[in-house]
């Protein structure tokens, strides 16, 4: 008999932990299709759909798969809010395979990223660039290995408080623009709402994190707990949130000194990218650093 409910608890505990959602996708006739695999339903049976996060659906990150060269963080056009199936262009990626996570918040606040992988063709000699969301943003090249990344006019730098980063301990991201001739720094403009994104991923693909300097929650997944707390609900049972275009980005930089930092641990030693996208003038700009985390002291 304790056999038998030491079983049955244990398969509660199965079935309850979190684990990534699958995501599927491919390419039909040039056009990216994606579709979550998986669902989460309400009693009576109505899929739960998704609420916009900084005024997207869904945020879909592209890694290049074994060197991470590539980078894409893309806003792909839902086909249905209540069917999580979505669609989008493609910038010009080289060929390869690549790592996708798909975030997405549910309408229960549940954040979730959907974990899959796309092999994707050499890009059209013109690509449509035209059709991608105007929020869009590609990188393509090696990781920065002196913690400075040229985009143009500019330079961007990270520096890691500490110095060396160490697995399982805190460590501060720190974001700096300089001009070209590191005279001054540049102005930054929010992006999606925020002053900086960043995406940390281990080159192996074992971690990903989609990061914010106020951390890794969602705007959206605060939305949805304060309109719960509030009773702010349709007849339906679903919330009712404020317009998202409230968190659109403003012309004004949020930071004087546009220094952006965001706050991390890295889960395990090993190599890490590190991809940061601000924007300035209007243009969503990516760099890329290559981080090393060491093992903890205690397992050296």
């Amino acid at each position: 008999g304790g056999a038998r409910w030491w079983d049955a608890v244990d398969g509660d505990y199965q079935r309850s932990i979190y684990r990534p959602s699958p995501l599927r996708g491919g390419l039909v006739n040039g056009v990216l299709r994606l579709a979550a695999s998986d669902t989460q339903y309400f009693s009576g049976g109505r899929v739960a759909g998704y609420v916009p996060d900084h005024g997207k659906l869904m945020h879909l990150f592209l890694v290049k798969a074994h060197d991470a060269g590539a980078f894409a963080h893309l806003h792909p056009r839902p086909d249905s809010a209540f069917i999580p199936s979505f669609s989008g262009m493609l910038p010009p990626l080289p060929a390869g395979s690549y790592r996708a996570y798909g975030d997405v918040v549910d309408e229960t606040g549940l954040e979730r990223t959907l974990v899959g992988s796309i092999d994707l063709p050499a890009p059209a000699k013109s690509p449509t660039l035209a059709k991608l969301d105007p929020d869009d943003a590609w990188f393509v090249g090696a990781a920065s290995r002196d913690s400075a990344s040229r985009i143009d006019e500019a330079i961007f730098v990270l520096r890691t408080f500490p110095s060396k980063p160490t697995a399982g301990e805190p460590v501060t991201l720190r974001i700096e623009a300089y001009d070209k001739g590191w005279n001054r720094m540049l102005d930054i403009q929010p992006y999606l709402g925020m002053p900086a994104h960043a995406v940390v991923a281990r080159v192996d693909g074992s971690v990903y994190v989609h990061l914010h300097p106020m951390g890794t929650s969602t705007m959206a997944a605060q939305d949805v707990f304060a309109a719960r707390d509030r009773g702010d609900t349709t007849t339906t049972g679903s919330v009712r949130l404020v317009d998202h275009s409230t968190h659109a980005p403003t012309a004004e930089p949020l930071y004087g000194d546009n220094v952006v930092e965001f706050p991390y641990a890295f889960p395990k030693s090993g190599e890490y990218r590190v991809f940061v996208q601000v924007k300035r003038k209007g243009r969503v700009m990516t760099g890329a650093f290559a981080v090393t985390a060491a093992e903890p002291i205690a397992s050296r």
